[in-house]
């Protein structure tokens, strides 16, 4: 599997032994550009960035994964969060993917598919056990990944037939 390393800088250590079991969905599109640059990857990087904000891993429109950070390292991508565990701070313990794309445009199926390959290869390494949306974890604050993310189709992409 193919993964673009891009370097973030908002990012620090997890807590010590602190072991990954979640992982967040995010959706993020670049708001203040033209609209033909909406969903460039690299000008969404860029945003992320400027906002002193990250995640683990981003995927363009095309199905193309972006590495900003190393999975043993926290991202900033939960902010101020719960998980319905009530465990909080949910950057120590988790992995963000931003999927580029706004609440009205969706998501590919080239996206999609690059976040099952993703999800599976993380899943390979660390014992995932949550699969959650920001909107779940940060309910009234946050609203991605949003009504338009297929929860059924990627969930049971990755279950055992």
């Amino acid at each position: 599997m193919l993964i673009h390393k891009r370097n973030s800088q908002n990012f620090n250590d997890r807590p010590k032994s602190q072991e990954v079991d979640t992982i967040v969905i995010h959706s993020m599109f670049a708001q203040f550009v033209e609209p033909e640059l909406q969903f460039d990857p690299d000008i969404c990087i860029a945003t992320l960035d400027q906002e002193s904000v990250s995640a683990h891993y981003v995927i363009s429109r095309e199905g193309e994964i972006y590495q900003l950070v190393d999975e043993e390292l926290r991202a900033w991508h939960a902010g101020v969060s719960q998980m319905p565990d009530l465990r909080e701070n949910v950057n120590d313990f988790s992995l963000g993917i931003e999927l580029i794309g706004s609440p009205e445009s969706g998501f590919t199926d080239l996206q999609y598919e690059a976040l099952i390959r993703l999800t599976i290869n993380v899943c390979s390494r660390h014992k995932i056990k949550h699969f959650v949306g920001h909107d779940q974890i940060a309910p009234g604050r946050k609203t991605d990944p949003g009504a338009n993310f297929d929860w059924n189709r990627y969930l049971s992409a990755l279950s055992p037939a």
